[in-house]
């Protein structure tokens, strides 16, 4: 099943899109802390683990929860959900345009690569939201 994920605009660039469409088994449910407009008895949340979206130049790959942009990424290599990034050779003469990540430090070719910040609006994401509940009930790592 397809969800609809609604992005936080932080540039007016064709690269960070408005919306962004993925299969439930792309959308972690690793630590799902939604915002208190959604749900006021959530789970104190001083680390600010929010829902990002990460994808490149043809679209949306994968949603996580993260506490930051680089937990984020860590969190979807660790996943195995940014293998399309991944840098072909480990052991470059030159990496100065590649990136660490994840728990084994493997490159990554950033470039073309956004990241976003869901917005939530209850309305419009109460079956995103119903997944999401149930998914982490039911200790799912995604939403299939």
């Amino acid at each position: 099943m397809k969800y609809t994920l609604a992005l936080k605009q932080s540039g007016g660039f064709s690269q960070n899109p408005r919306f962004a469409e993925l299969e439930g088994d792309k959308i972690l449910a690793n630590n799902v802390l939604l915002p208190r407009e959604i749900d006021p008895d959530a789970a104190y949340n001083p680390y600010n683990v929010r829902m990002f979206v990460i994808g490149h130049e043809f679209g949306p790959i994968c949603a996580v929860w993260a506490s930051s942009e680089q937990e984020a990424l860590d969190e979807a290599v660790d996943q195995n959900m940014l293998d399309c990034l991944m840098e072909k050779d480990q052991n470059p003469e030159d990496d100065e345009d590649l990136t660490r990540l994840g728990n084994a430090g493997e490159l990554f070719d950033l470039t073309h690569a956004w990241i976003a910040d869901v917005e939530w609006h209850p309305l419009r994401d109460i079956k995103l939201i119903v997944c999401l509940i149930r998914a982490s009930e039911n200790q799912r790592d995604t939403l299939e």
